[in-house]
C-alpha cells in the first residue's frame, strides 16, 4: 500500500527522476576520476517510507544498468541491510 501510494505521487516520481538524471550525468565523471565508490544519502522525516522507497527504486535502476548498489537503511533493522535487495 505505501509503495503504491508513493509510486503514484507525482512529486515522488519527479524527485526520483531528478536524482536519477543527476547521478547518470555524474557517475561517469566519478568513474573517469578513478573513484571506487559514491555515497548517496536520502532522508526524510521518520526514515521509513519515502526515503526507503526512493532508495530501493534508485538502487534497482542502477543495478539494471550495471552498477553495484549497496543499501543501508539507518532507521530500519540493521539486519535488513543488503547488497542484493
Amino acid at each position: 500500500p505505501v509503495q503504491e501510494f508513493l509510486g503514484g505521487d507525482g512529486r515522488v516520481g519527479l524527485l526520483q527522476q531528478e536524482i536519477t538524471t543527476f547521478l547518470e550525468n555524474w557517475i561517469p565523471c566519478f568513474e573517469a576520476d578513478g573513484r571506487s565508490y559514491l555515497t548517496v544519502a536520502i532522508g526524510c522525516t521518520g526514515g521509513q517510507h519515502r526515503s526507503v522507497y526512493l532508495t530501493e527504486q534508485l538502487a534497482a535502476h542502477f543495478r539494471e544498468h550495471g552498477h553495484h548498489s549497496q543499501i543501508r537503511h539507518r532507521e530500519l533493522n540493521p539486519l535488513q541491510d543488503t547488497e542484493k535487495r
